[in-house]
């Protein structure tokens, strides 16, 4: 009973991985030059997931042999299958906060490493002196595997820190928030790398069980997201991912103190109580560049452009929480220019240490 569930989960998990990776392959995408990188990352995830079908097909039908060689077997397809995933899932998810890192000669060089380390276990797997090669060089790669997920964890997290420093700079929003499925969907696929290579160690079918089922739950959670994000990358790569890039026209350009007495007729106008409102839009309406806007931001206040604008609107709260008192909190809220009542209570209560209902209480005693 117990291996026909593993048996059922697992063809289940072959032609789930399969039917996303032909998905990401055909599914139509608008031909616009803001998809593009996005369209590279769903080249590389459909070659991951199309991947990870054949090697799920093979183990199937080796995993009901217990002789010493099919074991062997496996568990070699296992360790370089979980080789190839981590490679390819890493620079998938890089792409999607970082196009520019991904570089073809860099994606080349890895994926030679991969072959050259995949051939030589193979060599040992299936050479005649594999009484005296196979373990040693089986246990060599997994030492190198396992230096590379080090390796791929702090490329990542080093390039989504700088993406979410470069999203909170650009909205004025919690747009970071809405992106954290790629962070968890990162280290839930380190989970399975890690796990996958474990669970060839272990004879348990319950374990195999286990494990297939929350493989299953990530690789269409993530193939979901993945092709959902679709619309959200086309603003970030528009807005927030060229952010390097010079602009064209320093012309309008502002003096720093011109500036500096453009934003403060717009502090004094509540002009951050505009919902959504984003450094784009705040740089056209002062008439300068928002790289420059960006960097005045950074440098005079020392925040981000969205922990800035929140700043603002946390004080204004302060002011309307104590003189109208008729507001509810949800009102206050809209009122800053927040769309969101949870977001409002998050960030009063990182700035103020306490939540709105209880400053309002601490400013007016009597209100219950």
């Amino acid at each position: 009973m117990v291996e026909q569930i593993y048996f059922m989960l697992s063809y289940f998990s072959t032609g789930i991985t399969f039917a996303f990776g032909l998905c990401f392959l055909f599914i139509n995408m608008p031909q616009i030059p803001a998809l593009k990188s996005y369209k590279k990352a769903r080249l590389i995830m459909a070659i991951a997931y199309i991947s990870l079908s054949a090697f799920n097909a093979i183990g199937e039908m080796s995993h009901s042999s217990t002789s010493s060689t099919d074991m062997d077997i496996e568990q070699s397809l296992t360790a370089i299958g979980a080789m190839i995933q981590a490679f390819l899932y890493t620079y998938t998810f890089i792409i999607l906060v970082n196009p520019r890192f991904v570089k073809k000669k860099r994606i080349l060089r890895e994926a030679i490493l991969i072959f050259l380390t995949s051939s030589l276990l193979c060599f040992a797997l299936f050479g005649k002196e594999k009484q005296l090669l196979y373990m040693p060089v089986f246990y060599a790669f997994i030492i190198y595997y396992s230096f590379m997920l080090v390796y791929y964890t702090i490329l990542f997290l080093k390039n989504y820190r700088h993406y979410i420093y470069q999203v909170n700079n650009f909205f004025s929003e919690q747009e970071s928030a809405r992106l954290r499925w790629i962070y968890y969907s990162f280290f839930g696929a380190l989970f399975i790398g890690i796990s996958a290579l474990a669970i060839t160690f272990s004879d348990n079918m319950l374990h195999y069980i286990l494990f297939i089922f929350f493989s299953i739950a990530f690789y269409c959670y993530f193939g979901i997201k993945f092709i959902e994000y679709a619309f959200r990358f086309k603003l970030i790569e528009t807005l927030v991912v060229e952010k390097g890039r010079k602009e064209e026209n320093r012309n309008n350009r502002l003096s720093y103190f011109h500036l500096e007495e453009q934003l403060k007729k717009w502090m004094e106008e509540k002009g951050f109580t505009t919902q959504r409102i984003t450094i784009e839009q705040l740089s056209q309406e002062l008439g300068t560049n928002r790289t420059y806007l960006s960097d005045y931001i950074n440098s005079y206040y020392k925040q981000t452009f969205s922990e800035w604008i929140n700043t603002l609107r946390i004080e204004e709260a302060k002011c309307i929480l104590a003189n109208k008192t008729d507001l509810s909190i949800g009102e206050v809220g809209e009122n800053v220019g927040y769309t969101d009542k949870s977001n409002f209570g998050r960030q009063f209560i990182k700035r103020a240490g306490i939540s709105p209902n209880n400053w309002r209480k601490s400013q007016n005693p009597v209100t219950k």
